[in-house]
């Protein structure tokens, strides 16, 4: 879908999918030109406009994601998982409940386990392949 350019002295000023009625100044269409990206190694970035071209072009740079930063998101899940298992037979206990301290001292060792593993991890493959395996 095309969308719309104000220009004022050169540099994009608004940018919409339709024009507002009664709208005036020196609009131009546009398109946005989507990056390639390699999924979960890539994002796209911001965006510069190349207003030599009719349309003129919405161009989105790539910003590269570190193999420390997917980590740090594996780190994160894994926390978040473990966390959510110990609060819940926690709750089962304050409440009353029997709870079951075996499952919470296994989610302990397969945390530590995990952590381990993806403390390990040194390039994307290494990342791609813990997260196939462990989904």
């Amino acid at each position: 879908m095309s969308k719309h350019i104000r220009v004022e002295n050169g540099q994009v000023v608004e940018c919409v999918d339709v024009i507002p009625d009664g709208s005036t100044g020196d609009w131009r269409e546009a398109i946005e030109i989507p990056p390639s990206l390699i999924k979960g190694r890539q994002i796209a970035g911001a965006h510069s406009f190349d207003l030599t071209k009719n349309p003129a072009e919405i161009i989105w740079s790539v910003i590269d994601i570190t193999v420390e930063d997917r980590k740090s998101d594996l780190l994160n899940e894994l926390n978040m998982i473990s966390y959510k298992l110990v609060h819940d037979e926690l709750i089962k206990e304050f409440n009353g409940q029997n709870s079951n301290f075996l499952l919470v001292q296994s989610a302990i060792n397969l945390y530590r386990q995990k952590r381990e593993e993806i403390l390990s991890l040194q390039t994307h493959e290494e990342i791609d392949t813990f997260a196939a395996s462990n989904q």
